[in-house]
């Protein structure tokens, strides 16, 4: 076994888990992506999220300025 490797994948394991503030049990790994689309002070603005369908964690989320929208009719 190549202890050396093993800490490292530790390593980043343990700094991973630290930046997202969740842990293996926090999370299923069941993941589901959203988008709302919504007016910040009057302008249009798009807010992405991704989300563990199971825990109902919110992973990460990005409101953006620039987006293109196509109309499905």
């Amino acid at each position: 076994m190549n202890h050396q490797k093993e800490s490292y994948e530790n390593f980043y394991k343990d700094k991973i888990e630290e930046a997202l503030k969740y842990t293996d049990d926090d999370l299923s790994g069941v993941y589901g992506y959203d988008e709302q689309f919504l007016k910040v002070n009057g302008e249009d603005r798009a807010r992405l999220s991704l989300i563990d369908l199971n825990t109902h964690v919110q992973l990460n989320r990005l409101i953006v300025k620039e987006f293109n929208i196509k109309k499905v009719s």
